[in-house]
């Protein structure tokens, strides 16, 4: 193989030695490896949430795939004008940010989709083109450093996390974290 070209999207199968030659065979699609998981990139663990289908793409977050972690939070109280966090949370209850970038999805466990009957009037295309509504929750897990796998529980623990799915070209800025006040 002389270029990478046409092996984007892939993972290796094995592990690589440094200066070692890089053979076509030794890439896969990361769907081809353990059904549903890829391999955790080295120095790094996986640690899981259960997340709805809202909070993670209507369900379509695979294996593979790269997200954004936003968590939100809802204190009991406002947060008091002299508390050692950042001034734009002070006087507020709830608050949303980006947790994460660049994120590896490494598992998907989510039940089963539900096959439908044959409607018997003959309209198959029209059944076959609607996209079913997912169908319950998912374990997701992924793969982050120990420091930042504490992050995401403790998001997880006491407040709601959402991903969004990242493509190539994601634009990954670093927002100020979002409350009523800064939303408008």
């Amino acid at each position: 193989m002389a270029t990478l070209d046409e092996q984007a999207g892939k993972v290796t199968a094995v592990a690589l030695e440094p200066g070692e030659q890089l053979l076509a065979a030794r890439l896969v699609d990361p769907r081809d490896l353990v059904p549903g998981t890829v391999p955790v990139p080295e120095g790094l663990e996986e640690v899981t949430v259960l997340l709805t289908p809202e909070r993670l793409l209507g369900g379509r977050i695979e294996a593979g795939d790269t997200v954004t972690v936003y968590t939100s939070f809802e204190a009991e109280e406002s947060i008091p004008a002299d508390a050692p966090v950042p001034a734009e949370l002070r006087g507020w209850k709830q608050s949303t940010g980006i947790l994460f970038h660049d994120v590896l999805v490494t598992a998907v466990q989510k039940a089963a989709p539900e096959t439908k009957k044959s409607s018997g009037n003959g309209d198959q295309d029209t059944a076959q083109s609607e996209v079913e509504m997912p169908n319950g929750s998912a374990f997701v897990t992924v793969a982050r450093s120990d420091a930042d796998a504490a992050k995401l529980v403790f998001g997880a623990e006491f407040g709601t996390i959402w991903l969004a799915k990242q493509t190539d070209t994601s634009t990954k800025s670093d927002p100020p974290v979002t409350t009523f006040g800064g939303l408008y």
